[in-house]
C-alpha cells in the first residue's frame, strides 16, 4: 500500500517511555524527549545499544524507492539518541 492507502501513514515522531512502576493512566510518558524529524512508517527498527543510546531506523510504506520530495519518500538516514537520564548520570 502507498502513502494515503493505509492506516500506517500517519507517523509518531515522538518517542515514549514506559514505566510500570508508575500508576496506572501515567505510565507512558514522552517528558524530555525530542520529536524526530525523519517520519518512521514502515519496517521501523529501534535497538538498544550496548552504550544505552537507541538506534532508530525504518522508512516509508512505499513499494518502491520514492524521491524525499514526496509525501514519505525513501529515507535511508539512521538516528542514535540518548534517554534524558543520561545527562544525569554524566554529572556524577
Amino acid at each position: 500500500m502507498s502513502a494515503g492507502s493505509s492506516y500506517a501513514d500517519s507517523p509518531a515522531l515522538t518517542p515514549i517511555i514506559y514505566d510500570p512502576n508508575r500508576p496506572k493512566g501515567k505510565r507512558r510518558s514522552s517528558e524530555g524527549l525530542s520529536a524526530s524529524i525523519i517520519p518512521r512508517i514502515y519496517h521501523s527498527t529501534a535497538i538498544l545499544l550496548n552504550d544505552g543510546s537507541i538506534f532508530v531506523t525504518g522508512s516509508n510504506l512505499n513499494a518502491d524507492v520514492v524521491p524525499l520530495a514526496d509525501r514519505y519518500g525513501t529515507e535511508y538516514y539512521v538516528e542514535k539518541f540518548f534517554l534524558p537520564y543520561f545527562k544525569a548520570l554524566r554529572r556524577l
